[in-house]
């Protein structure tokens, strides 16, 4: 292999890990719940579920797509979420965390992706 196959391999090589790329933030949004649950210790509560989960997802090619996301993947993953857990009475989401995932691959295709995460409370009645 000569100078000029080397160097093509070098370009070859740089182009496939600088093309693709992926980035994850992720935060917990205090004072935020979808319930505006305030926990003071008023009322007691316990753990019905942990970990609740739900995402919304848009996906690019070429910069086009994303027609299927109306609502926007944060709504998307709303939605999503409550239909994963439906919420009884005297419950509540608390903890509610959001992350936001994008993965890229030589700019020409790009996923976008938005997960909620929760737990799901109930207030106890205390006996008298």
């Amino acid at each position: 292999m000569g100078k000029l196959g080397i160097a093509i391999l070098m370009a070859l090589v740089a182009f496939a890990t600088i093309g693709c790329a992926g980035a994850h933030t992720g935060s917990s949004v205090l004072g935020l719940h979808q319930t505006n649950v305030k926990l003071d210790g008023t009322r007691e509560f316990r753990y019905v579920q942990q970990g609740v989960a739900a995402r919304g997802q848009s996906v690019y090619v070429l910069g086009i797509g994303g027609m299927r996301t109306p609502r926007g993947i944060i709504g998307q993953a709303r939605e999503n979420l409550s239909k994963q857990y439906v919420l009884q009475p005297n419950q509540a989401m608390i903890n509610v965390t959001h992350e936001n995932h994008t993965a890229s691959i030589f700019g020409l295709f790009l996923r976008v992706r938005h997960i909620i995460t929760a737990d799901i409370i109930e207030f106890i009645d205390v006996a008298e």
